[in-house]
């Protein structure tokens, strides 16, 4: 599991696509990343083991579903990635539960000043627009965010200083696709209204919860 509270980023050193999957290589900025073999690290939002270290160069394997569901699918050398490692049982939960499962692709629609912030202006489909509420969170390449409203087409953000210098949305331009990963206690919450109205166990579960006060 990981919060959303980006350590790091990191530039692609290299890209092989083979078999159906590829074999992206990280070297991360910050000199103090110490990861082994069989760590979990999300590479802009995105759930990937470590396969290989060679000296300060990471390498990981995105596989046929990864690549189908998220920006990976057009990872090129140079690309700059945010980075975390999982998140220890004994860590600070600073951020959200970010599990590095990604729900779809979006793209930022445009981008505006508004004083000491920018607005993101971020689209997603239909299919997923239904998890993102107003003050919710979300996960945007990696990144912990709190949605400040809803538009049309998808969400609205505000980032701060802190967050736009210390991620990759220092480099996003309109139409530049990012990785979305919704709240996963919003899919949850569906979940269990579905098999309370089919009348299974799952309604029993949410009935008990109303009933306490969530």
């Amino acid at each position: 599991m990981f919060t959303g509270l980006i350590e790091t980023t990191g530039e692609i050193k290299s890209v092989s696509f083979e078999n159906k999957s590829a074999q992206i290589a990280v070297r991360p900025d910050a000199a103090d990343f110490e990861c082994k073999i069989g760590d979990s690290v999300a590479v802009d939002g995105v759930c990937l083991t470590i396969e290989k270290i060679s000296g300060n160069i990471i390498f990981f394997r995105a596989v046929k579903e990864t690549l189908s569901k998220t920006t990976l699918a057009n990872a090129e050398i140079s690309r700059r990635v945010n980075l975390e490692r999982a998140m220890k049982a004994d860590g600070r939960f600073g951020g959200h539960m970010v599990l590095g499962h990604i729900d779809a692709a979006g793209k930022i629609e445009r981008i505006t000043n508004d004083g000491d912030s920018l607005l993101f202006f971020v689209s997603i489909d239909d299919e997923y627009s239904k998890y993102i509420v107003k003050k919710g969170s979300v996960a945007l390449d990696g990144i912990s965010l709190t949605v400040a409203d809803l538009t049309q087409n998808g969400f609205l953000l505000s980032i701060i200083p802190h967050t736009f210098k210390h991620t990759t949305l220092a480099l996003k331009k309109a139409g530049t696709p990012v990785n979305i990963e919704c709240d996963v206690f919003a899919k949850y919450i569906e979940r269990m209204i579905m098999r309370r109205e089919s009348g299974d166990s799952g309604g029993r579960i949410l009935k008990m919860l109303e009933e306490g006060g969530f």
